[in-house]
């Protein structure tokens, strides 16, 4: 080749392998002029090419990019650059070896068709290694470079047309060059010679591999070692966005028109695929990516006209040189297999798998167990009483509720949906078709879902599959959970399966062997089973959180996915709080239902010694009843047991596990003691205190570790299990076993409101019903919920059950009932119009209280229709047409924490496989992008 030949050397705070690259040049065996261009370096780059004998030096801004600095030094050094003249364009950390010019120049006058020549690049430090060797794209436009990470063994020579190759050593005519003007500008460092491979294709030029020539690439910037190079690793959002814009670029009009339309779509769907891969972190830079491509539509004209006016080949001929769908879908299964050899740490595989041991009849004994006791709720749609209620029957309306402001209670504002009710309607998509049925099945398979929860916390602790079942029984015969079924409290029954569940997970993130990508799953899933802790008991989620945030300072990977366990609790909380702002009660936050009203010492016991209480001993022996102190004593015996146990555990060879179960025990019962002594103040009703379940549960949870410890580590193991069950079953689960056989709380019910209620507001929507509640003590409760919710989950909320905010709304409400239950002639037609009345419904707290007298005031009320009674109580209908419930813009708060449960849930799913190894395939690093955004 007579025709010239000028190396263009562009670099940025590269000094130091400026050095050696132009080192390199000078050994070359077919002499070459060198032009290097600085982009504004603040090291000794300059220094270094004057030093290295340059024949020129330009100097441009900081933010040249490469083509940009290419053309500069043209247009400085090179203005007659002719047609048949040649650049040779380097980076500064690409160092061609002594004869790879004249190999590339060689290979030229061997194929005069071939325009653009790339050299082997081999990774600097590593020459056995390819950095790259070509470069292809999908049929989508992602970018691959097929050769990337290989092992060189000349596997790759025999390859010579290629789609385009890389900038580093790549050999263009000066011609082509000035014709296709140069490299894209608007690409970013990693496509730039993507996109000029495919333009010159296209404009009828060959584009060559010569795999005699080596250049080894540094790559420095990308392994972090040049500080503020201009040749950075690009992120995923640059890598996306080139992807779309070459996308654009090469398509035909209509296919680009309707790509175009169909952007924000395909960026929602790879950010659920992203979820899917656990790689989060990627759906920010996706988003930017497509909103920056929306917004550059003078770019991609302008590219797309560049293309058609230098354009003479069809673009038929680009199709064989792409990787096909099934390609990509072979190098990421090759990805994936190399993972599984090549990562230090992969899971290990659990010595003791749930379904290989006796754990399954355990769990199915524990059903039997389950359905013995709650045999009359067999084949029944729905239950009542205690917290239990029935869901809406309408799975769909209930959904929309959730984005619905209510004025539930006497509350005289517009409350979102609270997060219990939310959890409940979420959990009846498992039961879509009668949403009342997912509270029937919880009851009927707590015992043995309550089993494997203890199980499964226990299972990143030992490998002993007897002790994680000993911890599943304990965990399953709690008095906690038994008496929670007795009273009919489904809170703490849902608290009691998932509590295990956020422990268990927050330890597998701590699993040495578990990858980034499994770790991040784990915390996901973790933060979801405490953003349902949270709605069960706020008091032990606060605990919850104190320690995941002390495990953080101790331990990174609990430290790096933090916000994953976090961030579910609080996006569902952002309702509660806007709630608590409107009404200005913020102690209302932590109560549940109707939380627990101090009574004396057995309060105190039940904090101390979890779940056990005279009253439980009492139902088992009814002459104890006259005894007291024998009665405490049965109970302290009980609960102390299990205490006991625990502590033999600090004396065993497993004593580390036993002391951070006796922690957990000990800070639960000191903060549950803390709760107790401190009354919340009332401005309404005065005396209520914070509900402490949740901490009596997660007490007794730390009491299973231990005692699991002491069971696996004392000598003759499978006796104390066997001890241990037995004792822990008869002295603690038989009193709430015999409470539930004959003095359970639940019990069937056909329908959650009166079926005159629900047939109106079908057919005139917007009611609401006057529920009055007679005490024993001849008081009165009274609220007013919407009627479409009326006995349902829905209908329960956490500020009207604090009763404690005292505002216009709850006076008005107050003074009405106050008339209607007395002979005073009250004309209440305009006061119940105004709350948006259609009905009055009165009953007794319980069975035993007698409301007749109140019965015939109402019915002496001429504005009052009797209506009949119904398994509510008895009904009356006002006969004025009440005001439509005020509608409330509040959705945007339960709409943003059903999203973050959404987005976790799918970033919880276990579908991805770790690609965190050393030896992943590279051919797919750069397809991606660096994980940030």
């Amino acid at each position: 080749m007579s025709a010239r030949v000028f190396a263009v050397v562009v670099a940025h705070n590269g000094a130091r392998a400026l050095a050696d690259t132009l080192a390199s040049l000078r050994r070359q065996t077919r002499p070459v002029p060198v032009i290097v261009v600085d982009t504004a370096s603040t090291d000794d780059s300059v220094a270094v090419a004057r030093a290295g004998g340059v024949d020129y030096l330009v100097r441009t801004g900081e933010d040249t990019p490469f083509g940009a600095a290419v053309d500069a030094a043209v247009t400085a050094v090179l203005p007659d650059l002719a047609a048949d003249d040649w650049l040779w364009l380097l980076h500064d950390d690409s160092s061609p070896e002594p004869d790879a010019l004249a190999e590339l120049v060689a290979e030229q006058e061997r194929s005069p068709s071939a325009l653009v020549l790339g050299p082997k690049l081999v990774v600097a430090g590593q020459p056995e290694t390819i950095d790259e060797f070509g470069l292809t794209m999908t049929p989508r436009g992602e970018r691959i470079s097929p050769a990337a990470g290989e092992l060189d063994q000349a596997q790759f020579d025999t390859q010579s047309d290629v789609l385009a190759v890389g900038t580093a050593g790549m050999l263009v005519q000066g011609g082509l060059w000035r014709r296709l003007g140069g490299l894209d500008r608007s690409l970013a460092f990693s496509d730039d010679g993507l996109d000029f491979g495919v333009r010159a294709r296209l404009a009828g030029a060959r584009v060559v591999t010569v795999p005699r020539a080596r250049v080894r690439h540094g790559r420095l910037s990308e392994r972090g070692t040049a500080q503020q190079a201009r040749t950075r690793r690009p992120s995923y959002r640059d890598v996306r966005w080139a992807q779309l814009y070459r996308r654009l670029g090469y398509a035909t009009r209509g296919q680009a028109m309707l790509l175009w339309l169909l952007l924000p779509l395909l960026a929602l769907g790879r950010s659920v695929a992203h979820l899917f891969e656990k790689r989060p972190g990627l759906i920010g830079g996706e988003w930017a990516a497509t909103l920056s491509i929306l917004g550059d539509a003078g770019l991609v004209r302008a590219h797309r006209r560049a293309i058609r006016d230098t354009t003479i080949a069809p673009w038929s001929t680009l199709e064989p040189l792409l990787v096909s769908a099934g390609s990509v879908s072979r190098l990421r299964a090759g990805q994936r297999e190399e993972a599984l050899f090549s990562e230090p740490d992969q899971e290990v595989e659990d010595p003791a798998p749930f379904w290989t041991t006796k754990a399954p009849l355990v769990a199915l004994a524990l059903w039997g167990l389950d359905a013995l006791l709650w045999w009359r709720l067999i084949a029944v749609g729905a239950v009542s009483g205690g917290e239990a209620r029935p869901l809406p029957d309408d799975w769909w309306a209930a959904i929309g509720d959730l984005f619905a402001g209510h004025r539930i209670g006497a509350l005289d504002a517009t409350l979102a949906t609270d997060p219990t009710a939310m959890v409940w309607t979420l959990l009846s998509t498992l039961t879509f078709w009668h949403p009342s049925s997912i509270v029937v099945i919880l009851m009927l398979t707590a015992l043995p879902l309550a089993f494997m929860a203890g199980w499964h916390a226990l299972r990143t602790l030992t490998g002993s599959a007897r002790v994680r079942t000993v911890g599943g029984l304990l965990w399953a015969l709690q008095p906690v959970l038994l008496q929670a079924l007795a009273e009919g409290a489904v809170d703490t029954v849902l608290l009691h399966l998932t509590l295990p569940l956020a422990v268990g997970g927050l330890l597998g993130v701590l699993d040495r062997h578990a990858g980034r990508q499994r770790r991040l799953g784990r915390a996901a899933a973790t933060g979801l089973w405490l953003a349902v802790v949270s709605a069960c008991s706020p008091v032990a989620w606060l605990l919850a959180v104190v320690v995941a945030l002390v495990m953080a300072v101790w331990r990174a990977p609990v430290r790096r996915t933090l916000w994953a366990m976090l961030l579910p609790s609080v996006a569902l909380w952002v309702a509660p709080v806007r709630d608590a702002a409107v009404t200005g009660d913020w102690a209302g936050l932590l109560v549940v239902g109707d939380g627990l009203r101090q009574r004396g010492a057995d309060d105190v016991l039940q904090a101390v010694l979890p779940g056990v209480t005279g009253d439980l001993w009492r139902t088992l022996v009814p002459a104890l009843a006259d005894r007291p102190t024998l009665t405490t004593l049965l109970a302290l015996g009980s609960g102390a047991l299990l205490v006991v146990l625990a502590l033999l555990g600090l004396l065993s060879a497993r004593w580390r596990r036993a002391l951070v179960g006796v922690g957990v025990f000990a800070a639960a019962t000191v903060a549950a003691l803390a709760v107790l002594a401190v009354p919340v103040a009332s401005r309404a009703t005065g005396g209520l205190a914070l509900d402490v379940t949740g901490l009596v549960d997660l007490g007794a949870l730390g009491l299973v570790v231990a005692a699991s410890a002491t069971s696996g580590a004392v000598h003759g193991g499978r006796v104390l299990s066997a001890v241990l069950v037995v004792a822990v079953g008869t002295v603690g689960a038989v009193p709430g076993a015999v409470a539930l056989l004959g003095h359970g709380a639940v019990a069937p019910v056909d329908a959650a409101a009166p079926a005159l209620v629900t047939a109106e507001e079908r057919a005139e929507p917007g009611a609401r019903v006057l529920d009055i509640v007679v005490n024993a003590d001849g008081s009165l409760d009274a609220t007013v919920v919407p009627a479409r919710l009326y006995g349902t989950m829905q209908a329960r909320h956490r500020q009207v059950d604090a009763a404690r905010t005292r505002d216009v709304g709850r006076e008005a409400t107050e003074t009405v009932v106050a008339n209607l239950v007395s002979f005073s002639g009250y004309e209440p037609d305009e006061a119940l119009a105004d709350l948006g009345v259609r009905f009055v419904l009165l009953r007794g707290a319980d069975s035993t209280v007698d409301v007749q007298d109140t019965v015939s005031v109402l019915d002496a009320n001429a504005a009052l229709e009797p209506a009949g009674t119904s398994d509510a109580g008895r009904l009356w209908r006002t006969d004025r047409t009440a005001s439509a419930e005020a509608a409330g813009g509040v959705w945007w708060a339960p709409a943003l924490g059903l999203v973050a449960l959404l987005f976790f849930g799918l970033l919880a799913l276990p579908i991805a496989r770790d690609r965190d190894g050393e030896g992943a395939s590279a051919a797919l690093t750069l397809l991606d992008g660096d994980d940030r955004s």
